[in-house]
């Protein structure tokens, strides 16, 4: 039985271990320090699809000021799920 803990256990560390690392050739987008939705964000319907994932799940956050954007809209472009 403790052959059998010992073994599973070495083989999940070797399985996390080996999770680790990729690639660095993905752009990082930082959240947005304010309530304010950036102009950057509303150039493109891809820009802001993009902003909208890079904002936190949380349920006790800040949240955006949305009164005055309008979100991008393109008629060529697939929907992107978030």
């Amino acid at each position: 039985m403790k052959t059998k803990t010992l073994l599973l256990g070495l083989a999940v560390a070797a399985g996390l271990a080996a999770c680790g690392g990729g690639s660095d050739s993905a752009t990082i987008i930082n959240p947005p320090s304010t309530s304010d939705v950036p102009a950057s964000a509303t150039v493109s319907a891809t820009a802001y699809t993009q902003f909208a994932k890079t904002l936190q799940k949380s349920d006790d956050g800040q949240p955006l000021n949305v009164q005055t954007v309008i979100p991008p809209t393109s008629e060529t472009d697939a929907p992107v799920g978030l």
